[in-house]
């Protein structure tokens, strides 16, 4: 599911460096927490929440067929430093 959601993401943002994924059991709900660059927030919520929804919506089909819990958490990331 991690490897999905990171090919989904990678595809809609511009700056693929600053896209982490992580993946953390709370509860029995598997949390993915997703953070990307300042710039990328908009384009990742998009307008009305779109882009966002449909990326929970995708979580929400695999649940069903794999009877586990998924959510999704976004955040923006530090900012990235080319010289680091």
């Amino acid at each position: 599911m991690k490897a999905l959601l990171s090919f989904l993401v990678e595809n809609i943002v511009e700056n693929k460096k600053e896209v982490q994924i992580t993946e953390q059991v709370e509860d029995g709900i598997k949390v993915f927490h997703l953070k990307v660059g300042a710039a990328d927030m908009g384009k990742i919520i998009g307008k009305e929440g779109k882009v966002i929804k449909a990326l929970r919506a995708a979580l929400k089909v695999r649940s069903f067929a794999t009877k586990e819990r998924f959510q999704l958490s976004l955040e923006e990331a530090p900012a990235f430093n080319a010289e680091n």
